[in-house]
């Protein structure tokens, strides 16, 4: 009887183990792919902002539209671009707070060809 509760015992240790690193890889294995989520290059954000479309948004003559801001949301790190004669500042969206702002909301890209999904909540 003492035997089969070791091996009862021992049973459930296993189970739980293998509970255990189902749970851990599936937890790692969700962080992978939110990190492996495509970042937006700058050559793709320097189009979207020079884009006409998306040019008679920014209203530059418009003092507290200048300098452009973008979220940092998903954009690659280091990206150094002007509009308007100024700088743009590549913020993350707490130090953005409730000013006027650019966010990239997605971004898929595949040999020949690019998506992205803009937001601009001012206009």
């Amino acid at each position: 009887m003492n035997k089969h509760k070791k091996t009862f015992s021992n049973v459930q240790t296993v189970i739980f183990s293998l509970i255990f690193l189902i749970l851990i890889a599936n937890l790692t294995s969700h962080q992978t792919s939110q990190s492996s989520q495509i970042k937006v290059p700058k050559s793709i954000v320097s189009l979207v902002i020079n884009h006409s479309e998306i040019v008679k948004f920014l209203h530059p003559k418009v003092k507290s539209r200048l300098p452009l801001i973008l979220s940092d949301h998903l954009l690659e790190s280091n990206i150094k671009l002007s509009k308007f004669e100024k700088s743009v500042q590549i913020l993350s969206d707490i130090e953005i707070g409730s000013r006027p702002h650019i966010r990239f909301l997605s971004f898929q890209t595949d040999d020949r060809h690019a998506k992205t999904t803009i937001e601009y909540q001012i206009e």
